[in-house]
């Protein structure tokens, strides 16, 4: 998983409501794991949220934007990603 591949147009990324704020002012940065996780399917998103809480909001990450940008992305399996770092200028609350 070295390889930086060309993700999909839109991936999808669920996260606590009380971190929205820091992450739409810092983008999503990884802490204590090494990639972040994201997936092409709003649900699986979704259920990956709700095991960090049931108080969940669902990003909408522009990530053909963010790859053509410079920042890299993985094939993790059909439904999911992993990413170094994700901008907030290529973020919106779904």
């Amino acid at each position: 998983m070295d390889t930086s591949v060309t993700p999909p147009e839109f991936l999808f990324h669920g996260t606590l409501k009380d971190s929205v704020n820091t992450i739409i002012r810092d983008g999503i940065i990884p802490k204590s794991k090494q990639k972040i996780p994201l997936s092409t399917d709003f649900n699986k998103a979704t259920m990956i949220g709700k095991r960090k809480g049931d108080n969940i909001v669902i990003l909408l990450i522009k990530s053909r934007r963010v790859f053509d940008a410079g920042h890299n992305f993985y094939r993790s399996n059909e439904e999911t990603w992993l990413a170094d770092q994700i901008p907030a200028d290529f973020l919106e609350i779904f």
